[in-house]
């Protein structure tokens, strides 16, 4: 079932005592408040370098959680005060009668000193709740641009190209492992979903030539190091030139290669950094950048993120975006799975750029999509035999991934499947399941309606 959102536009302009806030929505129309940032400069900067220390340094736990929900509450008390808060709960309130979801689209072009903070942890001190970890909410950074743009129609699967880089001279990273572990986290997505692909060589000259010669692709995936210059205002990815050495390759030097690809819908950039912007220009980050040409969606990182957390992350992405939905669904989706695995705040580092309206970067067909996901035939060993395809067709098919339909033979009847069925008779009783991706909550869902 495709996931819809309405959309609540958060534009934020720079206003005589600081900043003004003005929220558009089709269920609420315009209203508007004046807000100050509620830190002082030194307090700000300790919060984002307890949130950004480097991980390998340090253990994760409730220190960083607290840091997280003071960040995210005294922005989201500013930003969302008065009459924003009450437009905001009653869109909310709203999608779930229409059982949408509700997109909250932050526009910080004309102020680009508020881009580098991390909205991504904007906290509901009432509920209890970050608004990035609710599959009522999701929070994406609306850049505008003029060209409009339009889903692109593909037939399966999605095809993704890697370039993992390790230069000489800059922290060693060990890229075939880092490449075995994106391959492994993706074993879940079947190949008739989705492809990844390497290139053989970390530079901007390959990675011309490989779209050149091998398109069309539809993701282009970086896993390396990125950096912010502050002297030149500019982010890079940190590539490789032919002889090993680095290459710093902003965005504008990247966004001229993408660019005059089409197919390409999508970067991932699992660096460091890669979202970092310069206080006077929005567009001086390397995903920012990627936008301004017209590259729809980019995920990039706020902050440094361990390997753990980047596999974790990946996987539920890009499955996610395989079963049809769109990308703020498929980051949600990869946020639970990072918030699942441990009890780090990890899932706030990425941060999502859209300039879609649905946030829909691919059209799947709808035949594609009522298709079992196939599971991928399993590679053989060294020195086994292939199976025959006689063999191969006595296996049954595996069981459908994604909500079940309520009479689906393959769902598994649960006690806390009886224990919710009682407690939805009661008159006047309203049920909240949550629960990590592919855990049955859609499913038992569908079966409570």
């Amino acid at each position: 079932m495709t996931v819809s959102y309405s959309n609540f536009d958060l534009q934020i302009r720079r206003a005589h005592t600081g900043f003004s806030a003005h929220a558009t929505s089709t269920e609420a129309g315009e209203c508007s408040c004046d807000f100050t940032l509620p830190f002082s400069d030194d307090k700000l900067e300790t919060l984002l370098t307890k949130l950004g220390t480097p991980r390998s340094v340090r253990s994760l736990g409730e220190e960083d959680l607290e840091t997280a929900k003071t960040l995210g509450g005294e922005l989201f008390k500013a930003a969302f005060s008065g009459v924003v808060g009450n437009a905001l709960a009653q869109c909310i309130a709203s999608t779930k009668k229409t059982q949408e979801r509700l997109r909250i689209r932050l526009r910080l072009n004309g102020t680009p000193e508020l881009a580098n903070l991390p909205w991504e942890y904007l906290y509901d001190e009432v509920n209890n709740r970050f608004l990035t970890l609710s599959y009522q909410t999701s929070i994406v950074r609306y850049l505008e641009i003029a060209q409009p743009i339009q889903s692109l129609k593909i037939e399966p699967p999605l095809r993704v190209l890697v370039m993992a880089a390790s230069p000489l001279g800059v922290d060693k990273l060990d890229a075939n492992a880092e490449c075995e572990k994106l391959q492994t986290a993706l074993d879940k997505v079947p190949a008739n979903r989705i492809t990844i692909e390497r290139l053989e060589k970390a530079t901007l000259s390959a990675l011309q030539e490989k779209l050149n010669d091998s398109g069309p692709y539809h993701i282009f995936h970086y896993i390396g190091h990125g950096s912010f210059s502050p002297r030149s205002g500019k982010g890079a990815l940190v590539m490789e030139k032919e002889n090993g050495q680095a290459d710093l390759v902003d965005g504008q030097r990247l966004s001229v290669v993408l660019h005059n690809h089409p197919s390409l819908r999508l970067a991932m950039l699992n660096a460091c950094q890669g979202s970092a912007a310069s206080p006077n220009d929005v567009f001086s980050g390397v995903a920012q950048n990627l936008i301004q040409q017209e590259l729809p969606a980019v995920v990039a990182m706020r902050f440094e993120i361990t390997d753990a957390a980047a596999i974790t992350f990946a996987g539920g992405f890009y499955g996610s975006l395989a079963r049809g939905n769109p990308v703020d669904t498929a980051v949600l989706d990869a946020r639970l799975a990072i918030h699942s695995a441990d009890n780090s705040v990890e899932w706030g580092t990425p941060t999502l750029y859209l300039r879609t309206p649905d946030g829909q970067i691919f059209d799947l067909p709808a035949e594609v999509l009522a298709q079992p996901i196939e599971a991928e035939t399993p590679k053989p060993q060294a020195g086994q035999q292939p199976k025959s395809a006689s063999a191969s067709a006595s296996i049954p098919p595996s069981p459908p991934t994604g909500a079940l339909r309520p009479t689906s033979p393959f769902y598994i009847e649960r006690d806390a499947d009886r224990k919710a069925t009682e407690i939805i008779r009661e008159p006047g009783v309203t049920l909240s399941i949550q629960s990590a991706g592919q855990t049955g909550a859609s499913s038992l869902l569908r079966r409570l309606r």
